[in-house]
């Protein structure tokens, strides 16, 4: 599971995006103004979460909306 503390770092690294836990779920969920969401793993941990804002970081890319599954939001489903 990702703890708050690094959703946090997050949320300094990339002030604009939206990243919290989607519930009713463990996962987090990162989304941007341009209507893109990406949702992490099941099994992701705080070491690989932290690894990869820090090569994202690296990369001036942010990677989580390369390399995590896209959201799908479903219609007529209030979120």
């Amino acid at each position: 599971m990702i703890s708050y503390s690094s959703i946090l770092k997050y949320r300094e690294t990339y002030p604009n995006d939206y990243c919290a836990y989607g519930e009713p779920s463990d996962n987090v969920l990162i989304s941007n103004n341009a209507d893109i969401s990406v949702v992490s793993p099941p099994d992701e941990t705080d070491e690989v979460f932290m690894d990869r804002l820090s090569r994202s970081k690296e990369s001036g890319e942010n990677l989580f909306y390369k390399e995590w599954e896209k959201h799908k939001y479903e219609k007529g489903m209030i979120y």
